[in-house]
């Protein structure tokens, strides 16, 4: 679900779809708790209004530690999830640049090629891309069970991505074999294409792929298709894997029970609000209310963890794999579907051509920061120009740096290049160096290179100093 957080500063109470409110409300383990607090509540009323002392004391100090160590965990345990999917999410988005990668090969390659043969090469990778989210969404949430049911596969032939007979091949084989198959297909199907730009080329219509491997240029044609289809393989089989790795067993058993027994602690803990001087259903109430905030939140939290865990699916948090398929087919068919012709030397309309009409060029940097500096009516803000930024923290001025910026500047204007205008690296004459340095007192603890104190090079100023 999108969103914008400056949108949901108070409309957020008032949301329950992609929250953790239904999450909650479907787990056994928050009503369980709830009723067995509400429970540990009417005992307490019931022996207080008896007169009896009440249930056994618990001070709210012995609930700290468990909490506080349950907390630790729940959050661990979020973070591993949050990582799992977000790793799958980048794989999602990978298998997602395969598509528009082909589809720009083919259109930058194959574009003067017959639309039947554009749209086999790529239909068959775009029935890969279906075959893999058809089985990682599967129902089943049971690792290395997962399957492709016959609705996904009368989808994907009524999407016509593959053939009867060509479902009929992959339906058999297993997963590993069953998504990368097509690729193959599709890796023929360029073969066939480049071969027969190579007959034509050639003009002999004798030549095989054994000629086509011994092509350079052809082949490298080939291989870029070759590595956007590993790099679909190596995001499927990643998703694949990652999936077929869930969370320990032992770690999750372990933030289950420590979540029983802790939010036990707290309920307990609460009971204690009943007191003898407060018998009240408003005591009650606050110890319901503060007891389902918590348990909620905690409960919510590692609910969240294991959605994200396996975000394929129907849940709320799962990833929108048909906005992903969707998105893949638009873009795919948008590109095969151009058929702008290059222009070559011919202008479009109103598009007028820089290269064949004089053009006033950019002014220099380093052209304009002379002349500011020469103009400038300070001493220190000519050096401030001169230095490009860097402050001369001169002590003392006098009318002669000035005259020396616009020295400078005529200098440059005469000594350098149309090209060097543009180089910040131009340096200046021996002569304009030494003149400018000699009026450019400095303070005792600027370093001059020299080791004594006085008159020196601007600190900083390469151009000055005719160092880089």
């Amino acid at each position: 679900m999108l969103y914008n957080p400056d949108d949901e500063q108070l409309r957020f109470l008032c949301r329950w779809k992609s929250t953790l409110l239904p999450m909650v409300a479907t787990d056994p383990l928050f009503w369980f708790l709830l009723v067995t607090h509400v429970g540990l509540l009417m005992k307490q009323r019931a022996l207080l209004h008896e007169g009896e002392p009440g249930l056994p004391t618990l001070e709210w100090k012995a609930a700290l530690v468990p909490t506080s160590l349950l907390t630790f965990f729940v959050v661990f345990y979020v973070s591993n999830c949050y990582e799992r999917f977000f790793q799958l999410f980048g794989c999602c988005v990978r298998i997602g640049g395969c598509m528009t990668e082909w589809a720009y090969l083919l259109r930058t390659h194959f574009g003067d090629a017959d639309k039947g043969s554009q749209w086999n090469m790529m239909r068959l990778l775009l029935g890969a891309m279906h075959i893999h989210y058809a089985f990682v969404a599967d129902d089943d949430d049971t690792p290395n069970t997962k399957t492709i049911s016959s609705e996904e596969w009368e989808e994907i032939k009524q999407k016509h991505y593959l053939s009867s007979d060509e479902v009929d091949l992959l339906i058999p084989v297993s997963h590993g074999s069953r998504f990368l198959m097509p690729v193959i297909w599709a890796l023929n199907e360029v073969k066939a294409g480049l071969l027969l730009k190579l007959q034509e080329h050639q003009q002999r219509s004798d030549l095989t792929h054994s000629d086509l491997l011994a092509d350079p240029g052809m082949m490298v044609v080939y291989s870029s298709f070759e590595a956007i289809a590993l790099t679909f393989r190596r995001n499927c089989s990643e998703t694949l894997e990652v999936l077929n790795m869930p969370v320990p067993f032992a770690y999750f058993h372990a933030t289950k029970l420590l979540l029983l027994s802790s939010l036990s602690i707290v309920s307990y803990s609460l009971v204690q609000l009943v007191e003898h001087e407060d018998q009240s259903l408003g005591s009650l109430a606050i110890s319901l209310a503060v007891f389902t905030v918590i348990s909620g939140i905690m409960i919510g939290l590692q609910s969240i963890a294991v959605s994200m865990a396996d975000p394929f699916g129907d849940d709320d948090t799962d990833f929108n794999v048909d906005a992903f398929m969707g998105t893949a087919y638009q873009t795919v068919v948008e590109l095969l579907r151009d058929q702008n012709p290059p222009m070559r030397s011919r202008m479009p309309p109103k598009i007028p051509n820089p290269l064949l009409h004089s053009a006033t060029p950019p002014s220099s940097t380093l052209t304009s920061m002379l002349t500011s500096a020469s103009s400038s009516p300070s001493p220190t803000a000519a050096a401030y120009s001169l230095t490009n930024g860097m402050p001369a923290y001169t002590s003392t001025a006098t009318g002669a740096l000035d005259r020396t910026a616009s020295a400078a500047h005529a200098s440059l204007l005469q000594h350098s290049s149309p090209q060097s205008a543009y180089d910040r690296s131009s340096r200046l004459p021996a002569s304009t160096t030494a003149a400018v340095r000699s009026y450019m007192p400095l303070p005792s603890w600027v370093d001059r290179g020299n080791g004594s104190p006085g008159r020196g090079r601007l600190w900083g100023s390469g151009m000055l100093s005719g160092k880089p």
